[in-house]
């Protein structure tokens, strides 16, 4: 991805005006949960005084965010294998233009992050004389994001770039957009939409490579729960149908339960301690995001740990070095790809072909060991997972924020994890 993804901005540095004061802002509406502008390099919050935004375990984090996601885009097509390129508007002379991402749920540190990881690379480099940023949070539900996108289509905005809160529900209105000459790119959450771009990860590979790692732990056999993403998102349905692929192929496992541990942490814990409540006997979970919550869950019960699949957040990669009994793999989402659906989206503005679907391969930390696992199935958009060794201070950081997730430096960009992580 990083030559693709530094060709973006390479080719955008000719072109543009610089912006002095770009101005980030999350719409007045019901939903408008914070404001946030750029006063010279510093920015400034204000939150809503009707603001329903709940806190989650991880008040320092989100108290300083403009906004969040959890899934990952399963479109099950690689670039090898991507579809024929599409151009939906005229080429355009030269921007800057105004560029709109979507987002809804703001109840995980991944959707915090990849809205942080958009607004610093718009702050400088070839992006930031291109690009006027606007991040709008509209409520978590269909309704109002479909709301939120007519308003933006209202507005004529340049694009669009979105997380959407349903794999079909949206695709209505983003098929107006696009036929009003507003270029959409469909990041993170999958899209059945054809009339989109695509770019995220093949959600149901990577269900079915931590599947069959789990299995593999249980010697194929055992009781396992899954603790599944947000119940509805097409994120959450692939993952699982990958997860129930994996696990047909081994007789000898049984899902005893399931719960919405929403890909994060609280609700994790909470699913997973009404679990443990009814279950005496638990061999493995099948988490995708939240996992350090059910350790902790199993930890308070006074239950000896299982091995548990993840997401790699910071927390749960931390979780082996002080749980040593601890057996571990956790899954990849790389939260810069709305950076990605930027650079692209520019690209469309600027008249040139983009790939319509994209698919970032996928990386799997595991601790203590590497596991050798089974190839993946021949499949149209599946690749081998690269897997690699969770460790200390590199891939799990100490006094880093919970839900900051790996990897997070999008290619071409030189931001920090600290700044990264301030920008939450």
């Amino acid at each position: 991805m990083g030559d693709y993804s530094q060709q973006l901005t390479q080719d955008g540095t000719r072109r543009g005006v610089v912006m002095q004061h770009l101005r980030f802002h999350v719409y007045e509406s019901p939903s408008n949960i914070f404001q946030y502008q750029n006063r010279g390099r510093h920015f400034h919050m204000k939150r809503s005084q009707n603001s329903a935004f709940k806190t989650g375990r991880n008040a320092a984090a989100t108290l300083t965010a403009i906004g969040i996601s959890a899934s990952c885009l399963a479109i099950g097509m690689s670039p090898a294998g991507a579809a024929a390129n599409l151009r939906t508007v005229p080429a355009a002379s030269k921007g800057p233009w105004t560029i709109d991402l979507s987002n809804t749920s703001l109840d995980n540190g991944w959707r915090l992050e990849m809205q942080a990881a958009a607004k610093l690379a718009v702050q400088s480099g070839a992006l930031s004389k291109q690009v006027h940023l606007n991040i709008v949070n509209a409520p978590n539900t269909v309704a109002g994001q479909i709301q939120s996108v007519q308003s933006m289509i209202a507005a004529h905005v340049s694009a669009i770039v979105i997380d959407a809160n349903s794999p079909t529900a949206l695709n209505t209105v983003m098929g107006e957009a696009v036929s009003a000459g507003i270029p959409v790119i469909s990041i993170d959450s999958p899209t059945t939409s054809t009339k989109v771009y695509h770019i995220g990860t093949n959600l149901v590979e990577s269900g079915y490579v931590e599947g069959m790692w789990l299995a593999e732990q249980l010697h194929g056999k055992g009781n396992v729960v899954m603790s599944e993403g947000i119940t509805g998102t097409g994120g959450a349905e692939q993952e699982n149908e990958g997860g129930y692929m994996a696990f047909k192929k081994f007789p000898g496992i049984h899902i005893v339960d399931q719960y919405n541990g929403q890909w994060a942490d609280a609700p994790s814990e909470a699913g997973m301690a009404s679990v443990l409540a009814t279950h005496s006997d638990i061999n493995g979970v099948w988490n995708e995001g939240g996992a350090d919550g059910v350790m902790q869950a199993f930890i308070k019960a006074h239950r000896p740990l299982v091995p548990i699949t993840g997401y790699a957040f910071n927390n749960f990669m931390l979780d082996p070095f002080s749980n040593p009994t601890l057996k571990m793999v956790a899954g990849s989402n790389p939260c810069y790809m709305s950076v990605t659906g930027i650079q692209e989206a520019v690209k469309v503005l600027e008249g040139q072909s983009v790939p319509k679907n994209y698919a970032f391969p996928i990386t799997m930390y595991e601790y203590p060991t590497l596991t050798m696992m089974p190839a993946t199935p021949k499949i149209a958009g599946w690749s081998a997972p690269v897997y690699t060794l969770d460790k200390k201070g590199t891939t799990a950081v100490p006094g880093l924020s919970a839900e900051f997730s790996f990897p997070y430096l999008a290619p071409g960009f030189n931001y920090s994890l600290k700044q990264l992580e301030a920008a939450m």
